[in-house]
Formats: structure tokens, sequence, C-alpha cells
């Protein structure tokens, strides 16, 4: 699974679908805390109005590993900027899977802008919420972050603005999620 976020947000108005998309991972929201692996039990019992309860045989399935990713974005967009300069923009990621996972992060410069970003720094929060190169730990492709079911991780994004740029000129970027194990699903 993978999920982006841009630096400049947009907003269109999806309520039909959203609740669609609702109605139909009803079943993956209950699942969400369950760990894979766990197997449930089913019966059904039906009573009618004349007769006793009456139990159906038992049926049994495994709760497979199911992977899946948000990004929001934490900061207000689009930036002016001064040409040359460093600026910083925030994510959060969630996991929203039912296992644990590893995540790979990346920034994507849009090729359909005015200018690309150069020296991309990415940094994990150490749950403060506040920048700090002492207690913050960089983000190392070798040592993806790791988060358990519901976790949420902000990062802090550094990117460098390069000179010789005209006014009005715009970078569109974007801070990926992507799971590094897709679990289960894998394949599919």
């Amino acid at each position: 699974m993978q999920a982006r976020g841009c630096f400049k947000l947009k907003n269109k108005s999806r309520s039909a679908i959203w609740l669609l998309t609702a109605v139909l991972l009803c079943p993956l929201i209950a699942a969400a805390a369950t760990p894979p692996g766990t197997q449930v039990d089913n019966t059904a019992v039906v009573a009618l109005d004349s007769s006793a309860p009456e139990s159906s045989n038992v049926e049994s399935f495994t709760v497979q590993e199911f992977t899946d990713v948000s990004v929001t974005a934490l900061s207000v967009t689009p930036v002016d900027v001064a040409s040359p300069s460093q600026q910083q923009f925030e994510f959060e990621f969630s996991h929203l899977g039912n296992g644990q996972q590893a995540y790979q992060l990346s920034l994507d410069n849009n090729g359909s802008d005015d200018f690309d970003i150069t020296d991309p720094q990415l940094w994990l929060d150490d749950g403060d919420g506040v920048f700090e190169p002492m207690e913050d730990q960089q983000y190392d492709p070798a040592n993806l972050p790791e988060l358990a079911p519901g976790e949420t991780q902000r990062v802090f994004v550094f990117v460098s603005v390069p000179s010789g740029l005209s006014v009005n000129d715009i970078a569109d970027i974007e801070f990926v999620a992507t799971a590094d194990d897709l679990g289960d699903a894998k394949g599919t």
C-alpha cells in the first residue's frame, strides 16, 4: 500500500465516494483490532417464535494481515519562498492495518511544475511534535520506521529551494509512504 501527501492542498467534494468506501470497508475496520493469525469461530443461532433456538455448525477462519496507510499534510501550502532558501514541512502517516508494518518514505518531485527542490531530508519525530535534531532521528532507508496497528508517525521534511527562480514559480512535491511488506495481500 502507498499513500501520498502533497505540499499544496486541493479541496474537492467526494462525499458519495467516501460513503461507499466506508460501507465496503466495514469488515476491514472490524478486523483492524484483530491481530493477523487469530482464529475466529462463527456460529449462527436461529430462534423461531414456536421453537427452541437452534445453532449452526461452527465455521472458523483465520484473520489475514492487511495493510493500509494514510498521509496527512500538517503544513499549510502553498508556501511563498525566497530563492535560495531551506523550507520545512510536516506530515503524519498512519498505519491502518492490523499487523506490525515497516514503511519506506520518499519525496516525489512532480515533473510538470516549474522547479525541483534539492537536498531533501526526512526526520522522524520522537513524539513531542517539535523538531529537535539531537532528539529526532533522520530517516534511514536501511532502518525503516515500523508502526504498530493504529500508530501514527510525524515526519519533518526539509528541502532546499534553488537560486535563479522567477516570481510565481511553483514546485509540486509529494511525500510518499509505502508499505515495505504487503502482508497476506503480497503479489495480488
